[in-house]
């Protein structure tokens, strides 16, 4: 079966084993002390025994006793968000008796090395202090904690299993049995990817299944997710594997040809060109039953996200416009572009229209302070009221 090479934005450089000596650092204000936790709950902020800095999110199910072992799901969500990745799941958490646990540290801006470090803490912190049967640890991820669970899984020999939802990233220097399970969503932009890589040839010792769903750039729903438990009870014929047909796998290659050419064409053409582009494809999206024009959506989104952060940071202030107007067209309540707006504005001292972004971007769903308080284009605006009212509704 012919191979689709991938085509990636921005490269992951490559992770060797880092060391497994932890550093014992101050605790955060308001850690919690771990303890008893009930049963059935969302625990969002635990501190780690050995690295107080770091934290997780725990949810034990409502059957759980620590003289038996049980399963356990950990976590990567791109955003670091613990208590967000595995609300999704708890219900299933109490069908399959598994434990979950969501890392609140590994975000997208770490490096490999950083996020190795991460997955370690975690797995030693599950094996100490909760009735996990150690065969039985899997890693799952989304988007950029896809990257970070194949990552990891790939250099853990403790690791058997890994899920990976919305990304995919090549795995090199794999020496032990591995069996990994991909959830692709028609509408999210990195469908091809993960295709892409569902596709390639690994070996025989590692397995990797792919399933396809109605979705976007996001978690799956539950109903889809339940696949990830029939994977963790090697019940896979009960999977909805991809179908790749000789059309599909044209589809494909063409999909990847036109990001391709869209990459050139942002340096080449002007806004009247994106504009009926992108009209193109939001109205052909309505009745595209492939998902294609929501993908490439997405895909030109991503482009703009990449190429604007570039710009911003080199202060190329009249590029990153360009592209921040292209990406607000194609994904008009994306947090992210808003950001990027209150950080040019900041940077060109327009403080009314800053702060409008800002309030967009909560809108949109920014959850993170940290965007702001560590971004120096807003350093100088941090302690005025207004930016404090932007925090608490963060918060």
């Amino acid at each position: 079966m012919k191979f689709i090479p991938i085509l990636l934005i921005v490269l992951f450089a490559a992770c060797s084993n880092t060391s497994n000596d932890i550093d014992n650092s101050a605790p955060k204000e308001n850690s919690v002390v771990k303890k008893d936790f009930e049963k059935g709950k969302v625990v969002d902020h635990i501190a780690l025994s050995n690295n107080q800095n770091h934290s997780f999110a725990l949810y034990l199910p409502l059957q759980y006793d620590a003289t038996k072992k049980y399963p356990a799901l950990i976590f990567f969500d791109p955003h670091g968000g613990g208590a967000f990745a595995i609300g999704h799941y708890s219900n299933l958490a109490n069908q399959y008796n598994c434990i979950l646990i969501g890392s609140n540290d590994s975000k997208n801006g770490l490096d490999m090395n950083e996020t190795y470090q991460i997955v370690h803490e975690l797995i030693v912190e599950t094996k100490s202090d909760f009735a996990v049967d150690t065969n039985k640890i899997t890693l799952c991820g989304f988007s950029g904690g896809a990257k970070v669970a194949l990552n990891a899984a790939s250099q853990m020999n403790i690791i058997s299993k890994v899920v990976y939802c919305g990304a995919a990233i090549p795995i090199q220097n794999c020496n032990h049995p591995l069996q990994m399970l991909g959830f692709a969503g028609l509408k999210d932009m990195n469908y091809s990817e993960i295709v892409s890589f569902s596709m390639s040839q690994f070996p025989t010792f590692i397995k990797n299944y792919c399933v396809e769903w109605n979705g976007k750039h996001e978690w799956p729903d539950e109903k889809t997710f339940e696949q990830a438990f029939y994977f963790l009870n090697n019940e896979t014929e009960k999977l909805n594997l991809i179908s790749l047909t000789d059309d599909k796998i044209k589809m494909l290659e063409q999909e990847q040809n036109t990001h391709q050419a869209y990459v050139s064409l942002f340096q080449t053409e002007d806004m009247n060109f994106w504009e009926k582009e992108i009209s193109r494809l939001n109205q052909q999206k309505a009745i595209d039953k492939t998902g294609l024009s929501e993908r490439l959506l997405g895909y030109i989104s991503l482009v703009c996200y990449s190429y604007a952060n570039k710009m911003l940071q080199q202060n190329q202030m009249k590029d990153a416009e360009k592209f921040l107007m292209v990406y607000k067209m194609a994904d008009p309540i994306n947090s992210d572009c808003d950001l990027f707006y209150a950080q040019l504005f900041a940077k060109e001292n327009k403080v009314t229209r800053m702060y409008i972004s800002l309030k967009s971007a909560v809108s949109n769903g920014l959850k993170d302070w940290s965007k702001i308080e560590n971004e120096p284009s807003f350093a100088p605006f941090l302690q005025q009221n207004e930016m404090q009212t932007i925090h608490s509704l963060i918060k």
